[in-house]
């Protein structure tokens, strides 16, 4: 048998067979999970042709039904063309939406990178702005942003949301970072030493832990229906984080004039914030991960646990 004999036999029975399994069911029935965490039949069938759709076309070096024959009017019924995320979900799978959602995360993180340049050296010139627009007003933004992205139907209860908006906060975080680093080595005041790139690394730390930490309680209460108590809580998260950075600010690249930086108390307020974010993870991690993985693995986990307490240590 050719290979082009074997695809039209492997792709025609799976067609005949998702077509037997089809019959007699209405949208009622097309719509039914069979857990709450399961996708429903009627997304699973698209997933399927338009898996097969992308593949045969690949061989054939042909466009895309999906496309073409422009089938997602009538899958996404307002006339748009096929989103983003549909499309990575179908081409890439999980693995493909988590990378395009870091990769999301990164373009907003170079936006609010941008409204920092502007805003900046107006919110530190006192404590009182520092405080409010620096401190709450970006933490607020930022929070406000993840509620409204992943509290849209697309991911609003959906256990998958808890991963994407993980990757999110972590591509989000990873311009925050690169930003301050070329605002700090472009300073005409910039001398590279020990204390400079130890301030950098334990922000490197800081910026990933607790972005990425604070976007899993958001997309994990995006999930259970509780996405504005969790982002009201990672406003919290992050204002601390964002009261470190301006304790590291002001002593770095924005000291008053004639003022020379003094990169050992940056050094401090980052390690400070790096601790707080392990601390932040920890606690996100006993919260969140207990109801991502199946009851009987966690009682496992608890079962290993009681065992290796009441061994002795060798």
């Amino acid at each position: 048998m050719e290979w082009k004999e074997l695809l039209i036999e492997n792709y025609g029975s799976a067609l005949r067979l998702l077509e037997r399994t089809l019959q007699g069911l209405n949208q009622e029935d097309l719509n039914w999970q069979p857990r709450p965490d399961c996708n429903i039949i009627g997304w699973t069938t698209w997933h399927l042709s338009r898996s097969l759709d992308l593949i045969m076309s690949s061989i054939m070096s042909e466009e895309e039904l999906w496309i073409k024959d422009k089938w997602y009017l009538d899958v996404e019924g307002g006339g748009l063309p096929p989103t983003a995320v549909g499309e990575w979900y179908a081409n890439f799978g999980f693995a493909g939406v988590v990378v395009g959602m870091f990769v999301v995360g990164m373009a907003l993180g170079v936006v609010t990178g941008v409204m920092h340049v502007a805003i900046d050296p107006i919110a530190l010139l006192s404590i009182p702005t520092a405080i409010l627009l620096f401190v709450l007003g970006f933490a607020a933004f930022d929070q406000l942003l993840r509620v409204v992205l992943w509290n849209s139907p697309r991911f609003s209860g959906k256990m998958e949301a808890t991963f994407y908006s993980t990757a999110f906060g972590l591509g989000y975080a990873s311009m925050l970072v690169a930003l301050w680093f070329y605002r700090s080595f472009t300073h005409p005041s910039i001398e590279i030493n020990a204390w400079v790139v130890g301030a950098y690394i334990a922000a490197s730390f800081a910026f990933a832990i607790v972005h990425g930490s604070t976007g899993m309680l958001v997309g994990f209460g995006a999930a259970i229906g509780e996405v504005w108590r969790f982002g009201l809580l990672g406003v919290g998260m992050e204002a601390v984080l964002n009261f470190l950075w301006y304790l590291a600010l002001v002593s770095s690249i924005y000291t008053p004039s004639g003022v020379a930086p003094v990169w050992e108390m940056t050094v401090i307020a980052m390690t400070a914030a790096a601790l707080y974010g392990f601390a932040v993870l920890r606690w996100t991690m006993k919260r969140v991960v207990p109801e991502l993985l199946p009851k009987e693995t966690m009682r496992l986990r608890r079962r290993i646990i009681r065992k290796m307490g009441r061994e002795p240590a060798k």
